[in-house]
C-alpha cells in the first residue's frame, strides 16, 4: 500500500459551460500489460453526482472504469479495477466533471489511503498538496476546505479585521500565568554572563524525506536515486548564506549556562534558550554594568559622567592625580 497526504482538488467553471480536468496522474502501462490493476481511493465530494474518478487504460479500444463519488456526508471508498490489455500504452487516473452537471462548483477531497494492487506506482506528485488544501476563488479570497472562501488573500496594513502579525509581544505582568515576586535584585548576573563561554557556530543543512520526494517528483524512485538526490541537495544547501554564515552564541549544554534562561523538555533536559527569559536576564546584567560604570565615574570624579556621553574627544581623565 502506498499512502499519500490528504489532498483537495477544485474544479473551476471556465464560463464556457463546462469544467475541465483538475487532477491527473499518468504512468507507463508497458510493465503492466496483461495484468489486473486496482486503485482504491477514499473520496468526498461536496456536490452529489457531479464528479467522476476515472482509471483510463489507453489501449485504443476504450477500456475504462468509471466511479461516481456521491455526497453522503462521509468519505467513500471507491475502487477502480481493470485488466491492462496487451495494447495499452498509458494509464491515466483523473478527476472530471459529469457532462450533465453545470450547477454549483463541486470540490472533491482525496484521502491518503490510495492502495494500489499490483505494480502500479502512480506518480501522484506534484499535483497533491499536503493537508486539506487552500482553495482560492476568483475574487482572490482564500479558504481551507471550502469551495467559496470569504477571507481575502491579501491583508492590508492596519486592518481591523485581518491584522498582520508584525511583532512578538511578551506580557511579563500577566497575573494569570506569572507569579510576580517583586523587583529584581541585581547581583551576580553580570559576572555569570562574563564568565559564560561564547562559541562560533554554523547551521547544519538537513534534507528531509519530504524534500527528496518533492525533488524527485515521482513515487517509484530507487533507494540509490533517493540517496543521490539527498546528497545533491545537501551539497546545494551547504552553499547557501543561511548555512555558510558564522554565528556566535552560547551553548545550552554548557554547564555554566544559567538555568533560568533555558527551556526544558518534559523529561527535564534542556530544549533551547527561552528568549523572553534570556532578554530579561541580559537586561538585568546590562543594568548591573551601568551601575558599575556610574560607581567608577563617581570614584574618578568625572563630571559630566562618561556614561552621559558628554565627555569630548581629547578630554583628560586621570587616576590619583590632582590635575590630570
Amino acid at each position: 500500500m502506498v499512502r499519500y497526504g490528504k489532498t483537495a482538488a477544485k474544479l473551476v467553471y471556465d464560463g464556457g459551460g463546462h469544467f475541465g480536468n483538475v487532477y491527473q496522474a499518468v504512468d507507463d502501462a508497458a510493465p503492466l500489460r496483461g495484468l489486473p490493476v486496482t486503485l482504491s481511493v477514499w473520496a468526498y465530494a461536496t456536490q452529489p453526482n457531479a464528479l467522476v474518478l476515472e482509471l483510463d487504460i489507453q489501449d485504443g479500444i476504450g477500456s475504462k472504469t468509471v466511479r461516481v463519488p456521491l455526497n453522503t456526508g462521509t468519505w467513500e471508498l471507491l475502487t477502480l479495477s481493470h485488466v491492462v490489455s496487451p495494447a495499452a500504452t498509458t494509464l491515466i487516473f483523473s478527476i472530471n466533471r459529469v457532462a450533465e452537471y453545470t450547477n454549483t462548483e463541486p470540490v472533491i477531497y482525496l484521502d491518503g489511503a490510495m492502495a494500489v494492487a499490483g505494480p502500479m506506482p502512480f506518480a501522484f506528485s506534484p499535483h497533491p498538496q499536503d493537508g486539506l488544501g487552500a482553495l482560492t476563488s476568483d475574487g482572490t479570497n482564500v479558504g481551507i476546505g471550502v469551495s467559496n472562501p470569504t477571507n481575502v488573500l491579501t491583508i492590508p496594513q492596519g486592518s481591523a479585521t485581518d491584522p498582520i502579525a508584525d511583532a512578538w509581544l511578551i506580557h511579563p505582568s500577566d497575573r494569570k500565568h506569572k507569579n510576580l515576586l517583586g523587583p529584581a535584585v541585581t547581583g551576580a548576573r553580570l559576572q555569570r554572563m562574563k564568565s559564560l563561554p561564547v562559541y562560533e557556530w554554523k547551521r547544519k543543512p538537513l534534507v528531509s524525506d519530504e524534500e527528496v520526494d518533492r525533488a524527485l517528483g515521482k513515487g517509484k524512485a530507487t533507494a540509490a536515486e533517493r540517496e543521490e538526490m539527498r546528497r545533491r541537495m545537501l551539497a546545494w544547501k551547504s552553499t547557501l548564506p543561511k548555512y555558510t554564515a558564522k554565528r556566535v552564541g552560547i551553548a545550552i549544554d554548557d554547564p555554566d549556562v544559567p538555568q533560568e534562561i533555558l527551556a526544558f523538555n518534559a523529561d527535564g533536559t534542556p530544549a533551547g534558550i527561552d528568549l523572553a527569559a534570556y532578554i530579561g536576564y541580559l537586561h538585568v546584567a546590562l543594568k548591573e554594568a551601568a551601575q558599575r560604570i556610574e560607581a567608577l565615574e563617581a570614584t574618578l570624579g568625572v563630571s559630566p559622567p562618561l556614561s552621559d556621553g558628554n565627555v569630548g574627544i581629547g578630554t583628560t581623565v586621570g587616576i590619583g592625580t590632582t590635575s590630570p
